[in-house]
């Protein structure tokens, strides 16, 4: 699992680029409560990723970029078939599939859950640092 950092994130080289993937609508099946599990809902995702995208700055290729069109498909279709109780939860397993991108140094995420059985409404945020690259 990834390790919970402050906002303030040190990064080991001295480039440091952010994607911001904002205002994605996906559907999960998520809820504490039974009938939450009986169909998926929206949840809207806010992603900030951070990294050494230069490369692709540089060359103007796509080949050196991250796709958009590709990551969503990858997260969409590893969000399909799976079942989560809490936001908490679905939100450190994404950031944890989201890691195996190389590219990505460091995730914020903030989930947002418009049906939530809750007077309010709900979101969740973390951030992390993948050690693993």
């Amino acid at each position: 699992m990834a390790d919970v950092i402050c906002e303030e994130i040190p990064m080991k080289t001295t480039k440091s680029d952010q994607l911001r993937l904002r205002h994605w609508s996906v559907m999960a099946v998520i809820g504490a409560y039974a009938e939450e599990q009986q169909a998926p809902q929206e949840l809207r995702l806010d992603l900030k990723l951070r990294g050494d995208f230069s490369r692709a700055a540089a060359t103007d290729d796509l080949a050196a970029a991250m796709d958009y069109a590709e990551f969503r498909k990858r997260v969409e279709a590893w969000i399909a078939g799976r079942r989560w109780q809490l936001l908490e939860r679905f939100a450190e397993e994404l950031c944890d599939f989201i890691f195996t991108d190389p590219q990505i140094k460091v995730l914020k995420m903030t989930v947002e859950k418009p049906a939530a059985q809750a007077p309010v409404g709900v979101s969740y945020t973390i951030t992390r640092v993948n050690k693993a690259h």
